[in-house]
Protein backbone atom coordinates (compact mmCIF):
# COMPACT_ATOMS: atom_id res chain seq x y z
CA UNK A 1 0.00 0.00 0.00
CA UNK A 2 2.97 2.60 0.87
CA UNK A 3 4.32 1.60 -2.63
CA UNK A 4 0.59 2.37 -4.34
CA UNK A 5 0.73 6.21 -5.09
CA UNK A 6 3.90 5.25 -7.19
CA UNK A 7 2.46 2.49 -9.03
CA UNK A 8 -0.22 4.62 -10.11
CA UNK A 9 2.49 7.49 -11.49
CA UNK A 10 4.47 4.86 -13.11
CA UNK A 11 0.84 3.94 -14.82
CA UNK A 12 -0.19 7.54 -15.89
CA UNK A 13 3.63 8.01 -17.18
CA UNK A 14 2.75 4.39 -19.55
CA UNK A 15 5.65 2.92 -17.66
CA UNK A 16 2.90 0.03 -16.74
CA UNK A 17 0.93 -0.46 -18.92
CA UNK A 18 -2.79 -0.98 -17.11
CA UNK A 19 -3.96 -3.33 -19.82
CA UNK A 20 -1.33 -5.76 -21.26
CA UNK A 21 -1.49 -8.15 -23.70
CA UNK A 22 0.94 -11.44 -21.51
CA UNK A 23 2.22 -13.57 -24.28
CA UNK A 24 3.43 -16.88 -23.62
CA UNK A 25 6.49 -17.79 -25.78
CA UNK A 26 9.24 -20.82 -26.47
CA UNK A 27 6.62 -23.23 -24.74
CA UNK A 28 6.67 -26.74 -23.88
CA UNK A 29 5.13 -29.39 -22.12
CA UNK A 30 7.42 -27.91 -18.49
CA UNK A 31 8.36 -24.65 -19.30
CA UNK A 32 7.13 -21.46 -20.71
CA UNK A 33 8.60 -17.71 -21.08
CA UNK A 34 6.09 -15.47 -20.22
CA UNK A 35 5.98 -11.90 -21.66
CA UNK A 36 4.32 -9.71 -19.22
CA UNK A 37 4.65 -6.78 -21.80
CA UNK A 38 5.17 -3.94 -18.76
CA UNK A 39 2.18 -5.10 -16.46
CA UNK A 40 1.84 -4.69 -13.07
CA UNK A 41 4.75 -6.90 -11.40
CA UNK A 42 1.98 -8.78 -9.38
CA UNK A 43 -0.37 -9.50 -12.63
CA UNK A 44 2.70 -11.02 -14.43
CA UNK A 45 4.06 -12.35 -11.05
CA UNK A 46 0.50 -14.09 -10.51
CA UNK A 47 0.01 -15.86 -14.38
CA UNK A 48 3.72 -16.65 -14.50
CA UNK A 49 3.21 -19.26 -11.16
CA UNK A 50 -0.54 -20.27 -12.24
CA UNK A 51 0.74 -21.37 -15.94
CA UNK A 52 3.97 -22.89 -13.90
CA UNK A 53 1.85 -25.09 -11.53
CA UNK A 54 -1.00 -25.99 -14.68
CA UNK A 55 2.19 -27.35 -16.06
CA UNK A 56 3.52 -29.24 -12.70
CA UNK A 57 0.46 -30.95 -12.33
CA UNK A 58 1.09 -32.24 -16.08
CA UNK A 59 4.64 -32.93 -15.75
CA UNK A 60 5.68 -32.86 -11.96
CA UNK A 61 7.58 -29.66 -12.85
CA UNK A 62 6.45 -26.38 -13.89
CA UNK A 63 9.18 -23.61 -15.18
CA UNK A 64 8.02 -20.47 -15.91
CA UNK A 65 10.63 -17.46 -16.75
CA UNK A 66 9.01 -14.16 -16.66
CA UNK A 67 10.37 -10.99 -18.68
CA UNK A 68 8.94 -7.19 -19.28
CA UNK A 69 7.39 -7.14 -16.04
CA UNK A 70 7.61 -4.70 -12.99
CA UNK A 71 8.54 -4.37 -9.51
CA UNK A 72 5.86 -7.36 -7.88
CA UNK A 73 6.21 -6.85 -4.17
CA UNK A 74 6.55 -9.82 -1.66
CA UNK A 75 8.10 -12.48 -3.28
CA UNK A 76 5.76 -14.93 -0.60
CA UNK A 77 2.77 -14.38 -2.18
CA UNK A 78 3.59 -16.31 -5.47
CA UNK A 79 5.03 -19.31 -4.01
CA UNK A 80 2.13 -20.03 -1.99
CA UNK A 81 -0.07 -19.89 -5.05
CA UNK A 82 2.14 -23.31 -5.85
CA UNK A 83 1.82 -24.49 -1.84
CA UNK A 84 -2.40 -23.80 -2.47
CA UNK A 85 -2.44 -26.38 -4.95
CA UNK A 86 -0.51 -29.23 -2.80
CA UNK A 87 3.26 -28.28 -4.77
CA UNK A 88 6.21 -26.76 -3.76
CA UNK A 89 7.15 -23.08 -4.99
CA UNK A 90 10.10 -21.42 -5.65
CA UNK A 91 10.63 -18.06 -6.61
CA UNK A 92 13.09 -15.54 -8.12
CA UNK A 93 13.25 -12.38 -8.73
CA UNK A 94 15.83 -9.87 -10.33
CA UNK A 95 15.32 -5.97 -8.37
CA UNK A 96 17.25 -2.48 -8.86
CA UNK A 97 21.01 -2.47 -8.40
CA UNK A 98 21.51 -1.66 -4.38
CA UNK A 99 24.58 -4.34 -3.88
CA UNK A 100 28.06 -3.44 -4.52
CA UNK A 101 30.55 -6.65 -5.61
CA UNK A 102 32.73 -7.90 -2.69
CA UNK A 103 35.25 -4.70 -2.39
CA UNK A 104 33.60 -2.49 -4.56
CA UNK A 105 32.13 0.44 -4.63
CA UNK A 106 29.18 0.65 -6.75
CA UNK A 107 25.74 -0.59 -7.10
CA UNK A 108 25.84 -3.53 -9.03
CA UNK A 109 23.40 -5.92 -8.14
CA UNK A 110 20.00 -5.83 -6.97
CA UNK A 111 18.38 -7.20 -3.45
CA UNK A 112 17.35 -10.13 -5.41
CA UNK A 113 14.95 -12.14 -3.58
CA UNK A 114 13.96 -15.75 -3.13
CA UNK A 115 11.17 -17.56 -2.01
CA UNK A 116 10.21 -20.96 -1.05
CA UNK A 117 6.78 -22.08 -0.15
CA UNK A 118 5.54 -26.02 1.36
CA UNK A 119 2.93 -26.79 1.95
CA UNK A 120 1.55 -28.46 5.39
CA UNK A 121 -1.41 -30.23 5.83
CA UNK A 122 -4.42 -28.43 7.43
CA UNK A 123 -1.88 -25.74 8.49
CA UNK A 124 -0.62 -22.96 6.84
CA UNK A 125 2.80 -23.55 4.52
CA UNK A 126 6.57 -23.48 5.81
CA UNK A 127 7.53 -20.22 3.92
CA UNK A 128 11.05 -19.03 3.24
CA UNK A 129 11.10 -15.21 1.72
CA UNK A 130 14.26 -13.33 2.00
CA UNK A 131 16.48 -10.90 0.11
CA UNK A 132 19.96 -10.72 -0.11
CA UNK A 133 20.98 -7.89 2.31
CA UNK A 134 21.04 -7.64 6.21
CA UNK A 135 17.93 -5.20 5.41
CA UNK A 136 15.84 -3.93 3.37
CA UNK A 137 16.03 -0.55 1.38
CA UNK A 138 12.70 0.33 2.99
CA UNK A 139 14.42 0.32 6.74
CA UNK A 140 16.98 2.93 5.25
CA UNK A 141 14.32 5.32 4.06
CA UNK A 142 12.34 4.94 7.47
CA UNK A 143 15.34 5.71 9.16
CA UNK A 144 16.24 8.58 7.16
CA UNK A 145 12.52 9.84 7.27
CA UNK A 146 12.85 9.64 10.93
CA UNK A 147 16.50 11.23 11.79
CA UNK A 148 17.80 8.21 13.11
CA UNK A 149 21.53 6.75 12.82
CA UNK A 150 21.58 3.24 11.72
CA UNK A 151 24.03 0.68 13.21
CA UNK A 152 27.19 -0.62 11.03
CA UNK A 153 26.56 -3.73 8.79
CA UNK A 154 23.57 -2.41 7.21
CA UNK A 155 25.14 -0.51 4.52
CA UNK A 156 27.95 1.75 3.34
CA UNK A 157 28.47 5.31 1.89
CA UNK A 158 29.29 5.96 -2.22
CA UNK A 159 33.27 4.71 -1.60
CA UNK A 160 31.73 1.80 -0.09
CA UNK A 161 33.13 2.61 3.68
CA UNK A 162 30.59 1.52 6.04
CA UNK A 163 28.47 4.05 7.72
CA UNK A 164 25.87 4.93 10.46
CA UNK A 165 24.08 7.64 7.91
CA UNK A 166 20.99 6.24 6.43
CA UNK A 167 20.82 9.45 4.08
CA UNK A 168 25.00 8.49 2.69
CA UNK A 169 23.06 4.91 1.78
CA UNK A 170 20.47 6.11 0.17
CA UNK A 171 21.99 8.55 -2.09
CA UNK A 172 24.61 7.00 -3.46
CA UNK A 173 26.01 4.07 -1.18
CA UNK A 174 25.24 0.59 -1.18
CA UNK A 175 23.43 -2.05 1.21
CA UNK A 176 25.82 -4.90 2.36
CA UNK A 177 24.87 -8.48 1.53
CA UNK A 178 23.75 -10.89 3.84
CA UNK A 179 26.56 -13.41 5.07
CA UNK A 180 28.91 -10.96 2.71
CA UNK A 181 30.03 -13.01 -0.21
CA UNK A 182 27.95 -15.30 0.53
CA UNK A 183 24.76 -12.65 0.16
CA UNK A 184 26.48 -11.34 -2.87
CA UNK A 185 26.84 -14.75 -4.71
CA UNK A 186 23.65 -15.68 -4.16
CA UNK A 187 22.12 -12.03 -5.61
CA UNK A 188 24.36 -12.72 -8.37
CA UNK A 189 22.94 -16.14 -9.16
CA UNK A 190 19.15 -14.89 -8.82
CA UNK A 191 19.92 -12.61 -11.36
CA UNK A 192 20.73 -14.78 -13.95
CA UNK A 193 17.95 -17.05 -13.52
CA UNK A 194 15.15 -13.76 -13.63
CA UNK A 195 17.06 -11.19 -15.39
CA UNK A 196 19.64 -12.99 -17.76
CA UNK A 197 17.67 -16.41 -18.50
CA UNK A 198 14.26 -14.94 -18.64
CA UNK A 199 15.62 -12.07 -21.02
CA UNK A 200 14.83 -9.54 -18.87
CA UNK A 201 16.57 -6.33 -17.91
CA UNK A 202 19.90 -7.63 -15.53
CA UNK A 203 21.68 -5.84 -13.09
CA UNK A 204 22.12 -1.64 -13.56
CA UNK A 205 19.86 -2.32 -16.35
CA UNK A 206 16.65 -2.83 -13.92
CA UNK A 207 15.60 0.76 -13.68
CA UNK A 208 15.01 2.60 -10.10
CA UNK A 209 11.33 2.20 -9.04
CA UNK A 210 11.42 5.57 -7.40
CA UNK A 211 14.38 7.62 -9.05
CA UNK A 212 14.25 6.82 -12.98
CA UNK A 213 10.43 8.12 -13.96
CA UNK A 214 11.52 7.76 -18.18
CA UNK A 215 12.31 4.14 -18.28
CA UNK A 216 10.11 1.16 -17.96
CA UNK A 217 11.61 -1.59 -15.34
CA UNK A 218 12.32 -4.69 -17.36
CA UNK A 219 11.87 -6.59 -14.74
CA UNK A 220 12.31 -10.21 -14.61
CA UNK A 221 10.86 -13.12 -12.64
CA UNK A 222 11.31 -17.41 -12.58
CA UNK A 223 8.61 -19.43 -10.98
CA UNK A 224 9.15 -23.29 -10.23
CA UNK A 225 6.42 -25.53 -9.31
CA UNK A 226 6.89 -28.87 -8.42
CA UNK A 227 3.88 -31.28 -7.89
CA UNK A 228 4.28 -33.51 -4.12
CA UNK A 229 2.02 -36.26 -5.32
CA UNK A 230 4.26 -36.86 -8.85
CA UNK A 231 7.36 -37.27 -6.31
CA UNK A 232 6.29 -39.50 -3.67
CA UNK A 233 2.41 -39.02 -3.24
CA UNK A 234 0.66 -36.37 -1.09
CA UNK A 235 0.03 -39.03 1.78
CA UNK A 236 3.46 -39.93 2.35
CA UNK A 237 4.88 -36.00 1.89
CA UNK A 238 2.02 -35.21 4.48
CA UNK A 239 3.00 -37.43 6.83
CA UNK A 240 6.91 -36.48 6.60
CA UNK A 241 6.29 -32.81 6.61
CA UNK A 242 4.35 -33.28 9.77
CA UNK A 243 6.94 -35.54 11.39
CA UNK A 244 9.40 -33.08 10.33
CA UNK A 245 7.88 -29.83 11.56
CA UNK A 246 7.34 -32.02 14.94
CA UNK A 247 10.77 -32.46 15.36
CA UNK A 248 11.84 -29.00 15.05
CA UNK A 249 8.77 -27.89 17.26
CA UNK A 250 9.47 -30.03 19.96
CA UNK A 251 13.45 -29.91 19.77
CA UNK A 252 15.31 -28.48 22.84
CA UNK A 253 14.74 -24.96 23.89
CA UNK A 254 17.91 -22.54 25.19
CA UNK A 255 16.57 -20.67 28.66
CA UNK A 256 13.78 -18.49 28.28
CA UNK A 257 12.67 -19.69 25.15
CA UNK A 258 9.34 -20.54 24.71
CA UNK A 259 8.64 -21.62 21.58
CA UNK A 260 10.71 -22.31 18.38
CA UNK A 261 9.66 -21.25 15.14
CA UNK A 262 9.90 -22.33 11.36
CA UNK A 263 10.42 -19.99 8.18
CA UNK A 264 7.04 -17.89 8.16
CA UNK A 265 5.46 -18.51 11.54
CA UNK A 266 5.64 -14.98 12.84
CA UNK A 267 4.08 -13.96 9.54
CA UNK A 268 1.07 -16.52 9.80
CA UNK A 269 0.40 -14.79 13.06
CA UNK A 270 0.45 -11.75 12.01
CA UNK A 271 -2.03 -13.13 9.05
CA UNK A 272 -4.25 -14.30 11.54
CA UNK A 273 -4.45 -11.27 13.32
CA UNK A 274 -5.15 -9.15 10.55
CA UNK A 275 -7.93 -11.51 9.45
CA UNK A 276 -9.35 -11.57 12.63
CA UNK A 277 -9.46 -7.89 13.50
CA UNK A 278 -8.24 -6.11 10.40
CA UNK A 279 -5.09 -4.81 9.23
CA UNK A 280 -3.42 -1.82 10.95
CA UNK A 281 -2.50 1.24 8.72
CA UNK A 282 0.28 3.66 10.00
CA UNK A 283 -1.71 7.29 9.45
CA UNK A 284 0.74 8.38 7.14
CA UNK A 285 0.08 5.68 4.48
CA UNK A 286 -3.40 6.28 5.53
CA UNK A 287 -2.59 10.14 4.59
CA UNK A 288 -0.92 9.15 1.31
CA UNK A 289 -3.76 6.53 0.11
CA UNK A 290 -6.10 9.28 1.28
CA UNK A 291 -4.02 11.82 -1.28
CA UNK A 292 -4.06 9.80 -3.84
CA UNK A 293 -7.76 9.13 -3.98
CA UNK A 294 -8.49 13.02 -4.18
CA UNK A 295 -6.47 13.11 -6.94
CA UNK A 296 -7.79 10.19 -9.04
CA UNK A 297 -11.44 11.75 -7.73
CA UNK A 298 -12.46 8.38 -5.86
CA UNK A 299 -13.94 7.33 -2.59
CA UNK A 300 -11.15 8.28 -0.32
CA UNK A 301 -9.93 5.23 2.34
CA UNK A 302 -10.94 7.20 5.27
Amino acid sequence: LGRLPQYVKRIQKGLIKSNPELKVENETASIGVLDADYAMGHYGGTKGMELAVKKAKETGVGAVAIKNSNHFGVAGYYSQIAAKNNQIGIVFTNSTALIAAPGGAERIIGNNPLSIAVPVKDDYPIVLDMACSNVAFSAIQKAVQSGEEIPLGWGTDKNGVDTTDPKEILDSGMLISTGGYKGYAMAVMFDILAGVLTGSAFGQGVTHLYQNMTDKQRTGHFMIALDIEKFLGLGNFNDRIGEFVSSIKNSKKAPGISELFLPGDKETAVKKECLANGIQLPGKIVGLLNDLAAELDIDSLS
